[in-house]
C-alpha cells in the first residue's frame, strides 16, 4: 500500500459546529463526509498544505 501524506483541518466556528464537505469520488460507491485538507504536494509542509487546502476548499 503506498503512503500518502496529508493535512486536514478542523473548522470550528463559534457555536461549535464542525464545518465538513461532502465528498463522492472514484473509490466509494457512497458519498462520504470529511474535514477540509488534503494530500501534501512534493517539498511542501504539513502547515503550507493545510494553508493551501483552507484557502482553495473555502
Amino acid at each position: 500500500m503506498e503512503e500518502r501524506y496529508c493535512s486536514r483541518l478542523m473548522i470550528v466556528n463559534e457555536k461549535e459546529e464542525l464545518l465538513l464537505f461532502q465528498y463522492k469520488d472514484e473509490h466509494r460507491s457512497e458519498p462520504f463526509w470529511a474535514t477540509a485538507g488534503g494530500e501534501l504536494k512534493e517539498g511542501e509542509t504539513y502547515l503550507d498544505a493545510a494553508s493551501r487546502k483552507l484557502y482553495e476548499e473555502t
